[in-house]
């Protein structure tokens, strides 16, 4: 009887345990339904509508110093070193003889050249004068004239040697590195110098298909040197490439005057192209929800978030000039935008 009982007791607890447990998860159904009722809450935004602003037409591209002329100079012909007359690492002036050639057998040669010339030229006189007067034939004096030419063109060849033995630099400008020593022998064309001309520099930049139609030749530029910290070198368009790189950029050539010295090959700089200013649809870089190159901002339309596609112009440091996308007036987001989704339902805060 008593086990019964007991039974009995442990049988109706386990009823009512279901019975709490199962109306435990009924209420938390309903909470649930009554959550999913609830409409979310506005997310809060600022906006600005869009206006023309005042835009500098400009950019910039990278690019790095390069020498306004550089070459190696080579010899002529081929010798033997005689003397080296300048030191590494200085300026030399146009023409000026850097290093000269062993001359001994050339000179020999030369000093041949101009006596030969000179007997013969003798001779052509004498003949001429005879012939003129009727005693000797034609092929004598042609035969002088003939030997008269010869004579001129080998002390004319003798000359160019003899020149060619001096090495001189083709413009002014830093022995930037020397190839040979005294006693060096050199054939034709081997190289002997490094010559660079570092009174003016050039830099050349890759400029897009979109920008290259604003740029002109003899236009001004202004040069900006990193390592320097120079802000306003001025240089001016010196050529244009009429062919685009597979990246399609077009290579522009910027001279620079180099009157300091300072300006070194290599040196990494940036080029600003400036235009003047227009009245255009402009919107702060901020705003924008994608890159330049896919540039997208959220507006404001009947409590909603739209995401819109857009084209950008002009740019300056803080604007962008919006080219199509966007319409005056459109109320552009311009804080708030990292919680947004196209279509989310938003608030202008007051």
């Amino acid at each position: 009887m008593k086990k019964i009982i007991i039974n009995s007791i442990i049988f109706l607890a386990l009823v009512v345990l279901v019975a709490f447990v199962l109306k435990s998860n009924k209420e938390e159904m309903k909470q649930n339904v009554k959550l999913a009722q609830i409409e979310p809450d506005f997310i809060p935004v600022n906006t600005e509508p869009l206006t023309k602003r005042k835009i500098v037409k400009s950019f910039k591209v990278n690019g790095n110093l390069i020498p306004n002329k550089e070459v190696t100079v080579s010899s002529e012909m081929p010798g033997v070193i005689k003397a080296i007359l300048i030191e590494d690492g200085v300026y030399v002036k146009s023409n000026q003889i850097l290093a000269r050639l062993d001359d001994q057998t050339i000179k020999a040669t030369l000093d041949l050249a101009k006596a030969n010339f000179d007997k013969i030229e003798k001779d052509k006189k004498r003949i001429e004068n005879l012939f003129e007067a009727g005693g000797i034939s034609q092929q004598d004096l042609d035969n002088i004239q003939l030997a008269h030419i010869k004579a001129k063109t080998d002390l004319i060849s003798a000359e160019k040697a003899y020149n060619d033995t001096f090495i001189r630099a083709p413009f002014s400008g830093i022995n930037d590195k020397r190839y040979i020593e005294k006693g060096s022998y050199v054939r034709g064309g081997d190289p002997l110098f490094d010559i660079v001309d570092v009174e003016r520099m050039k830099m050349e930049v890759m400029v897009s298909e979109n920008e290259i139609q604003q740029v002109e030749l003899g236009m001004s530029v202004t040069i900006t040197i990193q390592a320097l910290g120079i802000n306003q070198i001025e240089g001016t368009v010196s050529k244009i490439g009429v062919r685009s790189s597979q990246a399609l950029t077009f290579p522009v050539e910027i001279k620079i005057t180099n009157a300091s010295k300072n300006l070194k090959s290599g040196m990494f700089g940036t080029a600003h192209f400036n235009f003047q200013s227009v009245d255009a649809l402009a919107i702060n870089r901020s705003v924008l929800v994608g890159s330049i190159k896919n540039p997208q901002v959220y507006i404001y339309q009947d409590s909603t978030a739209v995401l819109k596609n857009i084209d950008v112009g002009q740019r300056n440091d803080n604007y962008l000039e919006v080219v199509s996308g966007l319409n005056e007036g459109d109320l552009v987001i311009t804080s708030g935008q990292i919680n947004l989704v196209d279509g989310a339902k938003i608030r202008i805060k007051k």
